[in-house]
């Protein structure tokens, strides 16, 4: 069967420019590959929607994505605040833990399919609790989190039954025991590629059964992950431009 090629970028805060992207294209290209990001790709301040975030959107959207977790930076105080944000992105934010306390949808989606080539992947975004029970968000936004590790293994459940593999874009965690206690609990998931960490070097790890990628921040770095023949990944580090 045709295996399967994912680029990563993580915490970019807004760094990616025109350049960056069309070499991000090309790698896409070369490696027919899937393009993610895992979170705080742009320049927002946590809750607050600031104008001028157009050039990092319009380069996201020229490199190709097909789907970024929605970080704490892309989290905006209501749900009109939050699509504000995300506005004009030509491709899903996905958190499947955000959750929407009135009628309304929220502005992101939990979770998509994407057919590449012979395989389906299901890929699904966590994103860190930016209302806290008691917090002033709490009390007056729209919109909410339930726990991460329910809200993943129940995303797991749906998505196993659909696809052939499982990847999370997880903006999550900024201690190994917060991963500790996530990761072994979501049996099925495939790859882990993890944001929010701001890590200097990229590397490959793992967690029980579950394959993690970290990627460094700032848009200095890409990982280049391939599935191999025997079910494991290999992971290639790209300083970007």
């Amino acid at each position: 069967m045709t295996q399967i090629t994912v680029i990563q970028t993580a915490d970019m805060h807004g760094r990616l420019n025109m350049q960056t992207a069309d070499y991000l294209r090309q790698l896409k290209s070369e490696h027919d590959a899937l393009l993610f990001d895992c979170g705080d790709a742009l320049p927002h301040p946590n809750y607050l929607h600031m104008p001028g975030c157009r050039r990092a959107i319009e380069a996201m959207n020229a490199a190709g994505y097909d789907a970024m977790a929605m970080g704490n930076r892309e989290f905006g105080w209501r749900s009109s605040t939050t699509a504000a944000k995300l506005a004009g992105l030509q491709f899903p934010v996905l958190s499947a833990n955000l959750t929407a306390r009135t009628s309304l949808p929220t502005p992101v989606k939990p979770w998509l399919l994407l057919q590449h080539g012979e395989r389906v992947a299901g890929v699904f975004g966590i994103s860190p609790d930016m209302a806290p029970i008691g917090s002033l968000v709490d009390r007056t936004s729209d919109l909410g989190f339930t726990d991460p590790i329910c809200a993943a293994k129940q995303t797991l459940e749906c998505l196993r039954k659909q696809c052939d593999l499982t990847i999370g874009l997880l903006h999550w965690g900024t201690a190994e025991e917060q991963e500790n206690r996530l990761l072994p609990a979501l049996q099925g998931l495939n790859l882990a590629l993890m944001g929010h960490w701001h890590v200097q070097q990229g590397e490959l790890s793992h967690v029980g059964a579950v394959t993690v990628s970290r990627v460094a921040y700032h848009g200095r770095q890409a990982a280049i992950l391939r599935l191999q023949s025997d079910g494991r990944w290999h992971q290639e580090l790209v300083d970007l431009p």
